[in-house]
């Protein structure tokens, strides 16, 4: 285990460091430590190879997943079949029917450019012009950095209406318990299992731990991909509770990659609940329902604050990933389209 081994390294770097400052050091001490010193180092660089490349491991299968999903809604949205219904064998057969249906379409291309060539040649050849000593650009004279500074206005003016764009009411619970970062409170927050019963599930998780939960929650901004029916078509897909999003998190130097969920009620236009779930994506049906996301919590419950809690800021990456940055907190949070590239 990649953070037990962390753990370790740095405990056996504490006491080395402890050892150094409180005893007076003779040669065969130095030597001993020097010794410890390079069999940390090595260690080290260890867990940094085997964490980096557990990291890519686990983004090829995000996309891999994301490339799944992608024929799944294909099928979901023709043919009226629920995402939970849809087989490996399904989604095969829509991949190699995308296929057949993208050769065709580069066969019935070329064929096209054969018979025009065809033609060209049984015309008479046509005196050509000189050519100017400045040649223009064919559209009508932009710049390759005019375009890429058109594209940057663009990018900049969708984050502009992203940020003022109405959304859904969210419940207190998603905003208003989850904006503070005091210890205490967090461990006090409670919750319902699927009986009903109370429970207070992050009351014995140590501090670090309960951060980063509090960072799967704290996800103010990205409700506003679902309002519009345009990027909620091409950032979620349906839950048996509402929508959820293929997001990556950035928290504490770390790529975590998995699924954002939302519990809503689409009558009453309210998000009750809100957390990202890191995922292995290793079956297909794994990321269509959340592990802790059970019914859903009445809007009479919570007479809070039903504001949105903190300050974010947008920004569209390559390929549409649009990213969420928290100035305030240590995390961030990419939301990936769930169409493939063209």
């Amino acid at each position: 285990d990649l953070s037990n081994e962390t753990k370790s390294l740095m405990e056996d770097t504490t006491r080395a460091v402890s050892q150094m400052g409180s005893m007076k050091l003779t040669r065969g001490d130095m030597s001993r430590l020097r010794g410890k010193a390079l069999s940390l180092a090595s260690r080290a660089n260890l867990v940094d190879h085997r964490m980096v490349k557990a990291n890519r491991e686990h983004q090829q299968a995000f996309e891999k997943y994301r490339g799944l999903l992608y024929y799944a809604l294909e099928i979901h949205e023709k043919r009226g079949i629920p995402l939970e219904e849809i087989t490996d064998e399904m989604i095969l057969k829509e991949k190699e029917r995308k296929a057949q249906q993208a050769f065709d379409e580069i066969w019935r291309e070329e064929s096209d450019n054969v018979t025009k060539n065809k033609r060209k040649k049984k015309k008479k050849k046509v005196q050509q012009k000189k050519k100017p000593l400045v040649s223009l650009p064919k559209d009508g004279g932009s710049s390759a950095g005019e375009k890429k500074q058109t594209l940057l206005d663009l990018r900049a003016k969708y984050c502009t209406v992203l940020r003022l764009r109405k959304s859904f009411k969210e419940h207190p619970r998603v905003t208003k318990r989850w904006s503070t970062k005091e210890i205490a409170s967090l461990r006090q927050i409670k919750d319902f299992d699927e009986e009903g019963n109370v429970v207070y599930r992050y009351q014995k998780l140590s501090v670090e731990n309960l951060l980063i939960m509090r960072a799967y929650h704290y996800l103010p901004g990205t409700e506003k991909l679902i309002f519009d029916p345009l990027d909620r078509k091409k950032y979620t897909f349906p839950t048996a509770t509402g929508v959820a999003m293929m997001c990556e998190m950035a928290i504490q130097k770390r790529r975590i990659f998995g699924v954002l969920y939302f519990g809503m009620n689409e009558k009453e236009r309210v998000i009750y609940h809100r957390f990202f779930e890191e995922k292995s994506f290793t079956g297909f049906q794994e990321v269509l329902q959340s592990e802790s996301l059970f019914g859903r919590v009445s809007v009479l419950e919570d007479k809070g604050e039903w504001k949105i809690q903190g300050r974010f800021s947008f920004s569209l990456l390559d390929g549409d990933v649009v990213h969420i940055k928290y100035p305030e907190e240590t995390h961030s949070i990419s939301i990936y389209p769930l169409h493939l590239s063209k």
